[in-house]
């Protein structure tokens, strides 16, 4: 089982706006917003159902990530230790 760094708080989210330079706000993990539930449910059985290709065989970890400048939503995929 891999963990993410970011969610377990091993290193800070540090990445910019790719249009303004701001810096994005990470709301964590993307399968915590599916449902009510989600956030409780097994983190890689979340993965083999939400249609994320390769995240639970390369061990990424998908964050929701804001602008508040641009109000732009991204999803990140991040690498799991």
């Amino acid at each position: 089982m891999s963990i993410c760094p970011v969610c377990n708080g091993l290193k800070a989210m540090t990445n910019k706006c790719e249009n303004c330079q701001t810096p994005i706000i990470d709301y964590g993990r993307i399968s915590d917003y599916e449902d009510k539930y989600s956030a409780y449910e097994e983190i890689d059985l979340n993965k083999l159902n939400n249609q994320i290709e390769k995240d639970y065989s390369e061990h990424l970890c998908a964050h929701y990530l804001y602008c508040p400048t641009c109000r732009e939503t991204k999803i990140k995929l991040l690498h799991e230790l």
